[in-house]
């Protein structure tokens, strides 16, 4: 690699330009410091296409990376060490606990299951998490696009197969863009945020094919979207759910937001484009070059089901205030005088099977996991 494109990844990410903040350009700049006389932009490219992103790169264990081709011990102690002070200074986020000695590393995101298994219980511990959520994102968090209204056009259309790497491919192969690299990329994008622990579960590709082109599907897009991306749980605390008297927020507000935030960040603008983006193609705002305006809507009962399960993927006992002030579901910004109304609806059709309401003890149960109940929607049509 020239001297000279070397110096230019330096000054680009130093400018922080945002082609300079790909994943792609960011793990190149990474490797030229351990890596002095090769050109890396190859390698940087066919990691980032075999793990699927610079953070299942970092987060990879010693023992895979050491069987790709070009990389050598020097190459893993860089790599490990920027995972390593990325966890222990995470910016924007909440600080990882370090490593214990003898500890392994954690599985990167194409080797954990989707949804991870959450502890059950007889009644659920109101401070507990009744999600399993993806990865949490390390650096300030923010995005410089959203895809998810290509993301929501080609679900239905996937492979029938749950190898991501066959539906990576297929990505790359088909979103409409000239560079391949940029192809890469958005694939990449698309596949962290849809399918956040690296498995192309059945449920959504099955719920997809189910509800092309409708809201239900938009939906549970925004949704995964949201748990993907904390900065938009932070944005809807802070900034939408606030304003849902008024419906309407300026634009230039999310900016400020992100700019108070992260002061030095170079793609303010563009993540706060992403983020009204996300709103549109989801179907929960509308925009204009100054303003988004949003409501509260009417609960889609398939999608509700399908976020319900998703919160609560095991059978079990809940509490139902969980549902109703859970910000998984406020995010969504269904009608909140909807919520309980609905959750008995489910039960009606045999979705759950017991509510409880006995005084201040106020619960449901649920029976099916996630892919069940999408299974039952396809066969037994109760939607």
């Amino acid at each position: 690699m020239a001297i000279g494109h070397r110096q230019r990844l330096r000054d680009r990410f130093m400018n922080k330009e945002t082609e300079a903040l790909t994943d792609q350009t960011l793990l190149e700049l990474l490797l030229t410091y351990a890596i002095p006389q090769r050109d890396v932009c190859p390698l940087a490219e066919r990691l980032i296409y075999e793990f699927g992103s610079l953070q299942a790169v970092l987060d990879a264990e010693p023992k895979r990376l050491v069987k790709q081709t070009g990389i050598k011990e020097y190459t893993i102690v860089l790599i490990k060490l920027v995972d390593f002070i990325a966890r222990k200074y995470s910016i924007g986020g909440e600080t990882e606990p370090e490593e214990k000695p003898n500890q392994v590393f954690q599985p990167s995101l194409d080797e954990m299951p989707y949804p991870a298994p959450v502890p059950s219980s007889r009644v659920a511990d109101a401070n507990r998490s009744t999600y399993s959520r993806p990865t949490s994102r390390r650096g300030t968090m923010l995005f410089s696009k959203s895809m998810l209204k290509e993301a929501i056009e080609v679900l239905p259309y996937l492979p029938k197969t749950g190898d991501i790497n066959e539906i990576r491919d297929y990505l790359r192969k088909n979103l409409p863009y000239n560079s391949e690299q940029t192809r890469n990329n958005r694939a990449s994008d698309i596949i962290r945020r849809m399918f956040p622990n690296g498995n192309a579960d059945n449920a959504l590709r099955n719920f997809a094919r189910m509800f092309p082109d409708r809201q239900v599907l938009r939906d549970i897009c925004f949704y995964r979207f949201c748990q993907a991306e904390p900065l938009m749980q932070e944005v809807f605390q802070d900034l939408i759910l606030p304003a849902m008297s008024s419906g309407e927020l300026k634009r230039k507000t999310i900016s400020a937001y992100l700019k108070e935030r992260y002061p030095d960040a170079g793609v303010i603008n563009d993540c706060s484009q992403a983020i009204v983006s996300a709103m549109v193609a989801g179907g929960l705002a509308k925009s204009t070059r100054e303003t988004i305006t949003f409501t509260y809507r009417d609960i889609q009962l398939p999608s509700f089901a399908f976020i319900l399960h998703s919160e609560f993927p095991e059978p079990g006992i809940y509490d139902l205030n969980e549902v109703e002030n859970g910000l998984s579901f406020r995010m969504m910004l269904w009608r909140p005088d909807r919520v309980l109304p609905s959750i008995y609806e489910l039960r009606n059709r045999g979705i759950l099977p017991k509510i409880s309401e006995i005084d201040s003890i106020r619960q449901f149960s649920t029976r099916l996991s996630l892919e069940q109940l999408v299974r039952i929607m396809a066969d037994e049509e109760v939607f």
